[in-house]
């Protein structure tokens, strides 16, 4: 054989390994996460409870969150229940977020206002609270949230607790 023939046969053999080979520039079946930051979803929904946007914060939550209620029903909800005991959601900070696939957890510092019912004086509270959120449709909604801290100012008492059903 003439080099050139060598030559010609070690290119085809080339060719045809790489054309095996597939190159991706993501895994196939990975999940699409959203372009915005779970951060902007909890962000958007207590903008929302600031300025009793109920209509709005229903946007950036999960039907299960909203008590397996259409948009009407939750805004019905929370005007009644919170209405009772005047709260109000002064202001937040985000704390935190933590990403694991398809799941997010947000921890936000809020300070509130409210009336307990039971209480002849307004209070106002510091509490910490985890919002758990899923993607959905390309989306960060909010699925659960936890209360990590009842009151920051005094870790024994029981007041920071709201029970607005």
């Amino acid at each position: 054989m003439s080099i050139m023939t060598k030559s010609l046969l070690i290119s085809f053999i080339l060719i045809g390994l790489f054309s095996c080979v597939k190159t991706s520039s993501k895994p196939t079946g990975a999940p699409k996460l959203p372009k915005a930051s779970p951060i902007r979803a909890v962000e958007g929904y207590l903008d929302a409870l600031t300025r009793n946007d109920f209509n709005k914060a229903y946007n950036y939550i999960t039907f299960m969150y909203a008590g397996n209620v259409k948009k009407e029903g939750y805004v019905l909800n929370m005007k009644n229940s919170l209405g009772k005991i005047n709260w109000n959601l002064l202001n937040y900070e985000i704390q935190g977020v933590k990403i694991l696939g398809l799941q997010a957890f947000v921890t936000a510092e809020l300070n509130v206002h409210f009336k307990p019912p039971d209480k002849e004086e307004s209070v106002e509270k510091t509490l910490d609270i985890q919002y758990i959120l899923f993607s959905k449709d390309e989306k960060w909604k909010i699925n659960a949230d936890d209360l990590i801290e009842k009151d920051l100012t005094s870790p024994n008492s029981d007041e920071g607790r709201m029970n607005v059903e």
